[in-house]
């Protein structure tokens, strides 16, 4: 994935306007690329473990000991790998991090979620609930596995895994080209909007309370608008704030605000 997932990565001060929308979609590609590296990080490790395995039964061949069935195995994955000089000691430590990145898919997964939950935005602001996804893990890992199956110099145990999620694999890459690019969109779209909001708020004062667009009394017990909100919904359209900020100053579904705007039209 190249620079463009800096457009997945959202701003602190979040205004809600097209978030929803938003969020969906960059839920859906996490879901798609965490189905992938949850694969890709499998099949390396358990192409690591059978090949290290493999290594040692023809360890006179290769001139040394690949594997000693008292210790753990990945360690001694990660070791083989430095001194084979296959990959780096940075690289394999980057390579550690991304398999507990699969660990924390499999057991934790609302860790890599959870910033994009719109109900905790107030509450992660105190409790820093900052986004945890690496969209480029995925990318790293694959260069990791398509560098040890090249250089790797024991035995090389061959499987069927790869040929058998390739359909899978290519359905999900190719789907997330397309939320990216309708990520971007909508990410440049709803930028665009929150500047002109802002823009029109600027000179916009609420001098008390009472005035004050999410006052409790605008409200019903089921968050719709009370027959006071009604008004104040209409008393800032005929103030000149647009739709857009109405929606948003007030939290209301822009159809609704839509719809007051209209009646004032028709009353003109």
């Amino acid at each position: 994935m190249d620079q463009s997932a800096r457009f997945l990565v959202l701003p602190k001060k979040v205004n809600y306007v097209m978030l929803k929308k938003l969020l969906k979609l960059i839920l859906r590609y996490r879901t798609n690329d965490m189905m992938r590296l949850v694969f890709h990080t499998e099949d390396l490790k358990k192409h690591l473990v059978e090949s290290l395995k493999a290594s040692e039964q023809f360890s006179e061949l290769f001139g040394d000991r690949y594997y000693d069935e008292k210790m753990k195995i990945m360690p001694q994955v990660f070791k083989r790998l430095i001194k084979d000089e296959v990959l780096s000691e940075f690289e394999v430590e980057d390579l550690k991090r991304i398999i507990e990145k699969r660990n924390t898919i499999a057991h934790e997964v609302q860790i890599f979620t959870r910033d994009l939950y719109v109900e905790l935005k107030e509450y992660s602001k105190c409790n820093s609930f900052e986004s945890e996804y690496d969209y480029f893990a995925l990318k790293r890992l694959i260069e990791y596995k398509e560098k040890i199956r090249s250089q790797w110099k024991g035995a090389h145990v061959l499987s069927m895994r790869d040929f058998e999620f390739e359909f899978a694999d290519k359905i999900y890459k190719n789907d997330n080209i397309k939320l990216l690019k309708r990520i971007k969109k909508l990410n440049i779209e709803r930028s665009a909007l929150i500047d002109r909001v802002n823009k029109e708020l600027s000179g916009f004062d609420f001098k008390n309370y009472d005035d004050y667009p999410k006052n409790t009394e605008n409200y019903k017990v089921n968050g719709s608008l009370s027959k006071r909100g009604v008004k104040t919904c209409r008393d800032l359209l005929l103030q000149g704030l647009s739709v857009h900020t109405v929606s948003i100053l007030m939290d209301v579904n822009l159809d609704r605000v839509k719809y007051q705007n209209r009646k004032i039209l028709k009353e003109k």
